[in-house]
């Protein structure tokens, strides 16, 4: 019986001293804590996952699904978008900056920054995004001007969402004095775009249809579905500018066919809120109304401007229904949400 019970306690001490061996961690690891779930002090269950190490942080891959017809424009160092997902994206963003933080690693990759801030912009974080640019630009190197041009126009759309239109001019006049030096049409038709936007926003209409026509003739050139999308939705604003409504129509109806397709749930939206726009200044409330019950107010509004002009047509109804009280308080409350 004492043999049975030494041979029992011998193996019990063999099983403790085998599992007080997995609690030592013999370093150097070679590798990158990129998951931590574990914090000083904390005890520790049986197998519980304390974190994760990687080789490297400069070998990462995604498993993504394309369609076939888009496989002959994909190229190498192409930028990726987290389409109808900004929130999501956003949360990448800043745990890939923590990750980064926590092991002493230098994010240095433009493209990185431009990504993230414009992530925040759309969801109308305009003052937190503008510090990425500037963190973009930093990085960027010197002979690409692609990703410098691009930077410099989300911050001059930046800059017009606060009201610093002058900053927003300073910048435009930057971009149009070293525009010569893009040949790539998805950078040049999305630059152009942007330019476009800036001048229909202070009111100069051949600037804006000039840089409009050249953005749509650009993004056609690229084959980037995505691009030309955009390029539909400057065209018809440039029309509902002009009060030509029946050719900004017809860029709605291009527009939202193809935005439809390829679910870009963002653009579907603008495109919504611009007819409802039009049919608003043309004296035709009920139908513009009738727009915005059926396509926007229902569905989830992914981003700022969408939000901004949701609430819009809310007051716009309220008052045109005689309730001036409750629109003029639902007004007082959207600015000082707006100042926000």
């Amino acid at each position: 019986a004492a043999r049975n019970q030494f041979s029992t306690m011998w193996m019990d001490l063999n099983y403790f001293l085998k599992q007080k061996s997995y609690t030592t961690i013999k370093a150097p690891i070679k590798g990158i804590i990129y998951e931590l779930k574990v914090g000083p002090n904390q005890p520790i269950k049986k197998n519980h996952h304390c974190f994760t190490i990687t080789p490297t942080l400069k070998n990462m891959f995604l498993v993504i699904s394309i369609d076939e017809s888009d496989i002959g424009n994909i190229k190498k160092g192409q930028m990726a978008f987290f389409i109808n997902q900004l929130q999501e994206s956003s949360v990448i963003f800043f745990q890939v900056l923590t990750v980064a933080q926590m092991n002493q690693i230098e994010i240095k990759d433009p493209y990185f920054y431009r990504a993230l801030g414009k992530s925040l912009y759309f969801l109308g974080k305009i003052k937190e995004c503008l510090d990425f640019y500037e963190k973009s630009l930093f990085y960027n190197k010197q002979n690409d001007l692609d990703n410098q041009l691009m930077v410099k126009v989300y911050q001059s759309e930046a800059y017009c969402s606060l009201g610093k239109m002058n900053l927003a001019q300073n910048i435009i006049h930057e971009i149009e004095k070293e525009i010569e030096g893009i040949t790539n049409p998805l950078a040049l038709s999305m630059i152009y775009f942007y330019i476009s936007t800036f001048y229909s926003q202070t009111g100069q209409e051949k600037k804006m249809v000039r840089y409009g026509e050249k953005c749509y003739r650009w993004a056609h050139k690229s084959n980037n579905q995505m691009i030309i999308v955009l390029s539909y939705f400057l065209m018809m604003r440039i029309y509902s500018f002009k009060k030509e409504y029946q050719k900004a129509y017809e860029y709605f109806k291009l527009g939202i066919d193809l935005s439809v397709k390829i679910d870009l749930a963002i653009m579907n939206n603008l495109f919504w809120v611009q007819l409802c726009l039009n049919y608003f200044f043309q004296g035709q409330f009920q139908k513009a109304f009738n727009i915005f019950e059926e396509q926007i107010s229902h569905h989830k509004i992914l981003d700022a401007y969408s939000i901004f002009y949701s609430k819009l047509f809310q007051i716009f109804k309220l008052y045109i229904e005689n309730n001036i009280n409750k629109a003029y308080e639902d007004a007082k409350a959207a600015i000082e949400k707006a100042k926000e």
